[in-house]
């Protein structure tokens, strides 16, 4: 099994061929997909976004499942997005647009 694999079975989007996921203690797989976005976010490693996103607006769409249908982010989002890329120490990321970062930058950034 290959990493991408093994995450994408960890969150619940393949299903394993034996075992299981558990989030917060609870099956992953008889969750409701708000749930599940609520707490964990996943933007797979790609190139060529169709928008050019900088790492800042790539960290706070893992908040858009805590929006409205219309909303746009707000303050709120922005101070978390920024508190969690300096926890994970990726701030030299903020500005820098995905289209130009490394597969290793990419990754980096959903720590």
């Amino acid at each position: 099994m290959g990493k991408t694999t093994l995450l994408k079975c960890m969150i619940g989007l393949l299903s394993w061929s034996s075992g299981h996921s558990l989030l917060n203690g609870q099956y992953i797989q008889q969750l409701k997909a708000k749930e599940i976005w609520n707490t964990i976010s996943y933007i797979p490693q790609t190139h060529g976004f169709s928008f050019s996103y900088t790492g800042l607006e790539m960290v706070m769409m893992g908040r858009s499942s805590h929006l409205g249908l219309f909303e746009q982010p707000g303050t709120k989002e922005i101070e978390m997005a920024e508190a969690m890329m300096e926890k994970t120490g990726i701030t030299h990321l903020a500005s820098k647009d995905c289209n130009r970062m490394s597969g290793g930058e990419l990754q980096m950034r959903h720590l």
